[in-house]
This record gives C-alpha cells, sequence and structure tokens, in this order.
C-alpha cells in the first residue's frame, strides 16, 4: 500500500512517518502547498518524495491521509483525492465546517470509497477502556481547552483546532445528531449542553487559554467515572496501525463518515451560538 501524506505543517506528519518507519512502512509521497515544508519534513526521514503538483501527488499512491494542521486546509485535498477514487484518513477536524464535511462524504458514497476522519483521542488506549465500561451511561462531561496558551496563531484559536477532540469524544460515546444545542458562555470559556432524542445528554466544557488536557466524565445514576486523557498517549501508533492493518482492507459502507459529520455540526453550532467568544480573547 503506498501512502501520500497532503499537508505538511503538523507534527502529526512527523509523528506518522516515525511509526510508519518503525513498522517497516515508508510513506511515499509529501505534498504541502508550500513545497519546502513538505522538502524539510521529508529530509527527517529520508523517505519517499516531495511532489509539487497535487493530482501527481494523489494519483500515485493508494492511501491519502490529510494531514495540514488546521481545518481549513483539509476540504481541497481531500476532495481531490475522493474525486480519483482513493482512500482517504483526515485527520481532525475532518474539515472547517459541516458543510463542507458534507460535500466530502456526498462525493465518497457517489465514488464508492472509504472516507474516515477521527480524533486519534477515541483510539487511545485508556480511552477505549474506558468507553468499553462506560458507553451505556445517560450523560457525558468532556472538558478541553477552547485554545491553549502555548500556540498564540489565530487559526488555533478558532472553535476546530482543539474542541474538535472533544467533539469527535461527544460523537463516539453517543451516536447521531444532537435535537439541541445550547452554549452558555462563563468566566472560564464556554459550556455546552448537548441533548438528544434518546433523552442522552452530553456537556462540552471548554476553557480558554488552558494548558492542554482532555477529560472524560461518565455519569449513571448516582455512578461517575473520570478519565483523563494523556494528549501524549499511545494514541498515535494505535491511529497508525489501524491505518496499516484495517483501512487497508476496509470497504465503504453507507453512513461511514457519520461521526465525524456530527462532530462538525457540533462545531458549527458551538461556533454560531457563542460568535468570537469561542475562539477569540
Amino acid at each position: 500500500m503506498r501512502i501520500g501524506i497532503l499537508g505538511c505543517d503538523s507534527s502529526h506528519t512527523e509523528e506518522y512517518t516515525r511509526i510508519f518507519s518503525s513498522r517497516g512502512v515508508a510513506v511515499n509521497v509529501y505534498w504541502d502547498p508550500d513545497p519546502e515544508v513538505a522538502r524539510d519534513k521529508q529530509k527527517i526521514f529520508g523517505v519517499g518524495e516531495v511532489v509539487t503538483d497535487l493530482k501527481d501527488a494523489i494519483s500515485n499512491v493508494d492511501l491519502i491521509m490529510v494531514e495540514g494542521r488546521y481545518g481549513d486546509s483539509h476540504f481541497s485535498p481531500a476532495k481531490e483525492a475522493l474525486l480519483e477514487g482513493k482512500r482517504v484518513y483526515i485527520d481532525k477536524p475532518a474539515t472547517i465546517n459541516a458543510t463542507e464535511a458534507q460535500e466530502l462524504a456526498k462525493l465518497a458514497d457517489e465514488r464508492r470509497t472509504v472516507l474516515s476522519s477521527f480524533s486519534p483521542f477515541v483510539l487511545d488506549s485508556s480511552y477505549q477502556d474506558f468507553f468499553r465500561a462506560h458507553h451505556g451511561s445517560s450523560t457525558f462531561v468532556i472538558s478541553s481547552p477552547a485554545f491553549c496558551r502555548t500556540i498564540y496563531h489565530e487559526k488555533a484559536r478558532d472553535i476546530s483546532f482543539y474542541s474538535s477532540h472533544a467533539t469527535d469524544l461527544l460523537a463516539h460515546l453517543i451516536r447521531g445528531f444532537p435535537a439541541e444545542v445550547k452554549v452558555t458562555p462563563n468566566e472560564e470559556g464556554l459550556w455546552v449542553d448537548v441533548f438528544y432524542e434518546s433523552g442522552r445528554r452530553g456537556v462540552i466544557n471548554l476553557i480558554d487559554d488552558a494548558d492542554e488536557f482532555y477529560r472524560v466524565v461518565s455519569l449513571s445514576g448516582t455512578n461517575l467515572n473520570l478519565l483523563d486523557i494523556n494528549p501524549f498517549g499511545d494514541m498515535y501508533e494505535r491511529t497508525a496501525d489501524y491505518i496499516l492493518e484495517t483501512f487497508s482492507k476496509q470497504e465503504w459502507h453507507p453512513g461511514q463518515f457519520d461521526q465525524a459529520l456530527a462532530s462538525m455540526h457540533l462545531i458549527d453550532e458551538i461556533r454560531i451560538k457563542a460568535g468570537t467568544r469561542a475562539w477569540k480573547k
């Protein structure tokens, strides 16, 4: 399986290349809108080639990983790859908004090709243990940064950058689209109530200007369970293994992108209802 990474300005490009190399698998193609960025990443490991033309980069591989750092860089390369019938994995967030995500889902269905996007945190081993034990709980509270003090780029303050980990986790814990979303600003950030027709409820607690952290709490009756996810845990190794072992064999099926769509729907709802308060201070 030949692998191409589109978008090389993220540390995830290095991380996945390192993990693949440790598994005896090379990334074959790197592409970035800025070819020098792609060359810098390619030189670190000395594998693969830098291709400056996007369509040529896509045509030379079987599996596309869209790894641009910010969500607004994901739609165009993912769309081009799907038009060529390639299997596509998009790092979080899937896109910058639900409209773009819906267009990609429709295109993947028309071409009957695999399209997947999720936060690597859903494959973290500690989270997977938590999920197996508590996924049937009636309420979940997920806390994460709205934005972090460690990165001051304006795009890192968009609600989709850090908070998409939280929305992806909630979309994984409670499947389907919410019936109602309420957003309440507070002194620390944002409190997001998410209600589902099933009667289940999610809460996303977004903290402004925080250190990077992710906490999941399940509530069912009087039972409370808490998990702090280590953002430097084993989720990237497990995601790389998922891609190598499962993604290459996975067949297209209806609804394959629904979790990502539900997550992007939540991002849109938060952005619209909170306005600039959601990502700028």
